[in-house]
């Protein structure tokens, strides 16, 4: 996302790998990873009496996001440009460099037994909600 187009990488992917050779990209999932999405803490009592903390995330935009600047690293001088885009603008720019995808997966993290919670959410108390995703991308 850092890249503000793509094209010319798969491009050069595709004549610099022979047939058959993969290509694997590790990303962050960009549906969760918006600049603009939000990550928050809810709380709420249920009927029983029990209180119940769920953290999420707020995103809008996905779709047709704009670039934006950011900061990636904490203590980083300058922000610079980040260039949001879709699963699928990614996939279909492959498709048209001449590859396939035949390896995809989707992972979440998990607290370690006895690791403290922060006072901010964190991709540690959302284990359902994907942060990372792997691609593997094939030569045609």
């Amino acid at each position: 996302m850092d890249i503000s187009d793509i094209t010319p990488l798969f491009r050069a992917l595709r004549t610099l790998l022979n047939p058959g050779a993969q290509f694997i990209a590790t990303l962050m999932h960009p549906a969760f990873n918006h600049p603009d999405s939000v990550r928050g803490v809810e709380q709420f009592d249920l009927p029983n009496g029990e209180t119940v903390k769920r953290t999420y995330i707020k995103a809008h935009e996905y779709l047709g996001a704009c670039p934006v600047k950011g900061i990636g690293i904490p203590g980083q001088a300058h922000a610079h440009w980040y260039f949001p885009r879709s699963l699928h603008d990614i996939f279909n720019i492959a498709f048209g460099a001449g590859f396939v995808v035949d390896g995809f997966e989707e992972a979440a993290w998990n607290r370690e037994e006895g690791e403290e919670k922060n006072l901010t959410p964190s991709w540690k108390d959302m284990t359902k909600l994907p942060p990372v995703v792997a691609i593997r991308f094939r030569v045609l």
